[in-house]
């Protein structure tokens, strides 16, 4: 295989970041076929990938299934989340290679269903989008327990910061605030980290999980007096910490959060969708701020409105899962909106015979490695084994998210396609069935105030870990 050619399904900001890869490295991977509903984000794609041919432009991910041959190599899925499972096991029986953002599925039956499905289809290379397993400090980490510097690991303390705009932007006015259409935030954000913790304690059996979290803030009875429904309109909005205006008017309408807002809501303030195909090519970033204030004015913004006041907002804004692993070892994971940082990862790893620290907000690329022998610390500088500038000439390539894992991860998804080899991918479906089982078994835990069991938990969903 000379180049991998990729088929991008769903073509919003995950899909977008992980098929930029193909424009940083065309001699491995190319963007042939896209499927998206939104008609101005398929002419972005189609003009930044310069796709020709019609034929493969689709606005409906089931038009692919339905044609004989296959159009790509590889999916990409990157779909919301509740689309995950149906899209998925249809293109894994088309015969696929298939890269799943995260979560699996909402559905932990669903996360079955996929790790079965592939199950069935050996040959083919398939990844769940971990990207933190292919972080620079994470795989340090992992290398220094697996070497034995630190002994036996007995605790892990594991913080996900989600940041408190971040978490307005994506769990109160985003796509993730409401379980019923999408999934919960331990589900949504912190796979993620349940998965970081079952990596780093590779080898060890998570044989009960116990959870607490709350909606807390995010609720009607804490708007502020005299507050508005919509936050251009709001009397006491300078006040408001979670202003939308704060949030994205003061933000690069081309990048993350605000170009979400335009993804999602611009249709609502145009006529046809002709001046919709224009939005992103023909637009000045003036013209892109005026086009985000109509956003967040208009009657039926989703992004404009008061955190407060969102009727449908009914997921945690904290909380913290306990683990306990069969040779009596624990780990701890927290998820708190209301901080500074963002996705900053803070971690304590706790051994026998000494303990590593990373906080990706102050140590970045770095790890503290204390020795208990001879009680000495030193600071270690990760270097991952390929090498990624994150600066680029072409601006559509943005995949130096996540400290530059979201290449790492495509990196090696291309390579294990290339080669066939899929030792090269660090979570497949199986991998990552292993934590999502954990996270939803955290979520009923948490909902019915017990210990968790998970033995019993497999058992009563009908689950045969292989």
């Amino acid at each position: 295989m000379k180049f991998v050619s990729i088929l991008v399904v769903g073509c919003g900001n995950r899909g977008e970041v992980y098929g930029s890869y193909a424009l940083k490295h065309p001699d491995r991977a190319r963007v042939v076929a896209i499927a998206e509903p939104r008609v101005h984000l398929r002419r972005k794609v189609k003009e930044i990938h310069k796709l020709t041919n019609d034929k493969y432009i689709f606005s409906d991910w089931r038009d692919v299934i339905e044609l004989d041959e296959r159009v790509a190599d590889c999916a990409i899925i990157a779909l919301q989340d509740k689309f995950h499972k149906e899209a998925t096991i249809n293109f894994i029986k088309k015969g696929y290679h298939i890269l799943l953002e995260k979560p699996m599925a909402t559905l932990l039956e669903d996360c079955f269903q996929l790790t079965s499905a592939i199950r069935s289809h050996p040959s083919q290379i398939n990844a769940v989008c971990h990207v933190l397993r292919y972080l620079a400090p994470c795989t340090k980490m992992k290398q220094l327990i697996d070497s034995g510097f630190i002994g036996n690991v007995v605790n892990i303390s594991h913080t996900e910061p989600v940041g408190f705009y971040h978490f307005a932007h994506s769990f109160v006015r985003g796509n993730w605030n409401n379980e019923s259409k999408s999934s919960f935030s331990l589900l949504a954000k912190c796979c993620h980290d349940i998965d970081l913790i079952m990596y780093w304690m590779e080898g060890k059996k998570c044989t009960q999980v116990q959870s607490f979290g709350s909606l807390n803030h995010f609720k009607k009875s804490n708007a502020p007096e005299n507050s508005a429904d919509l936050c251009m309109k709001c009397p006491v909005e300078s006040e408001c910490c979670y202003s939308a205006k704060k949030i994205y008017l003061t933000s690069d309408p081309s990048r993350w959060p605000a170009k979400v807002v335009l993804n999602s809501e611009i249709q609502n303030i145009f006529d046809n969708e002709s001046d919709m195909e224009d939005l992103f090519v023909n637009k000045s970033l003036a013209e892109k701020v005026e086009l985000l204030k109509k956003c967040l004015s208009h009657d039926s913004t989703q992004y404009g409105r008061c955190v407060y006041k969102m009727a449908d907002n009914d997921v945690c804004d904290n909380q913290t899962v306990n683990l306990q692993f069969d040779d009596g070892s624990a780990a701890t994971m927290t998820m708190i909106a209301f901080t500074k940082d963002i996705c900053t990862r803070k971690t304590k790893i706790y051994g026998t015979k000494g303990m590593l620290e990373w906080d990706d907000a102050t140590l970045y690329n770095k790890v503290i490695y204390t020795n208990f022998l001879n009680n000495t610390s030193e600071i270690i500088d990760c270097q991952n084994e390929r090498h990624f500038d994150a600066i680029n000439e072409n601006e559509n390539i943005k995949l130096d998210g996540h400290g530059g894992s979201d290449y790492y991860l495509m990196d090696s998804f291309i390579e294990a396609c290339i080669k066939n080899d899929k030792s090269l991918v660090l979570t497949d479906f199986e991998d990552s069935f292993k934590s999502h089982l954990i996270v939803f078994a955290a979520e009923y835990s948490r909902r019915h105030n017990q210990i968790i069991n998970i033995d019993d938990f497999c058992k009563n969903n009908g689950i045969n870990m292989v």
